[in-house]
């Protein structure tokens, strides 16, 4: 079988057979991810980066067409749905740089695994008011999981990864913010 998915749905398909289904497949996923996130991350076989971001494209599909109902164009959908996966790589490079920091072992595929498949997951949920909320913090658990497996750190080191993370968000928007308004104060 081809390593497009992971090595727990390889497992499922060749036991039930397969869906047939992408769409099916991932909710598959979704379903494991959220019950049982340190058995996915520790089943999950990374080849490359086609597994864990095909996931992502699939599964943003449904956050950006509710938001699409409220979007005045199917354009401003699409753009949101690219953006997703954009926001989502940076915060995902971001995130390696500050498991670097703190002595993490994982490769930049592994946590850009981790955060398409927690973002992917959560993100199902994320336009529901309140649902959306809880989903977010239950989506710190189930990166925890995954970082935890991949990068072989420990809850106290991982904690520690978390607002450093921040800090370095807030630097990288600080010098952005500022580049960007010294670049175009003029222009307006």
């Amino acid at each position: 079988m081809d390593s497009f998915y992971s090595r727990a749905l390889a497992d499922r398909v060749l036991q039930n057979g397969s869906h047939g289904n992408i769409i099916c497949d991932c909710l598959t996923e979704v379903r494991q991810i959220i019950t049982s996130p340190r058995q996915f991350f520790e089943g999950l076989e990374l080849t490359s980066i086609r597994q864990p971001l095909t996931f992502l494209a699939v599964t943003s599909i449904v956050p950006a067409v509710f938001s699409g109902i409220h979007a005045t164009s199917a354009w401003e959908a699409l753009l949101e749905w690219g953006l997703t996966i954009l926001l989502m790589s940076l915060g995902a490079l971001i995130l390696h740089a500050t498991m670097k920091c703190v002595g993490g072992k994982g490769t930049l595929l592994s946590t850009f695994a981790v955060a398409a498949y927690t973002e992917g997951a959560i993100g199902l949920f994320a336009f529901l008011p309140l649902i959306g909320w809880l989903a977010s913090l239950y989506g710190l658990v189930i990166a925890e999981r995954g970082l935890e497996h991949f990068h072989k750190l420990g809850w106290i080191r991982l904690s520690l990864a978390v607002p450093l993370g921040v800090f370095f968000v807030i630097c990288v928007v600080g010098v952005g913010g500022y580049i960007y308004w010294h670049s175009f104060k003029g222009a307006f």
